[in-house]
């Protein structure tokens, strides 16, 4: 992720997907928190491979 931070054109992280992570965390419903995040973090990942 670090190196894709570094590249031409990134203009940093995608807010997608986090309404659902902070809904959780107001919830306090760890286990749903851990699950969002756990997809925010793939997510990220594969768009970062793809972008290579």
């Amino acid at each position: 992720m670090e190196e894709a931070s570094e590249r031409p054109g990134f203009n940093g992280a995608d807010p997608a997907g986090h309404e659902d992570l902070l809904v959780a965390l107001r919830g306090k419903d760890p286990a749903e928190a851990a699950r969002q995040a756990g997809t925010n973090i793939n997510a990220t990942v594969e768009r970062h491979r793809s972008t290579r």
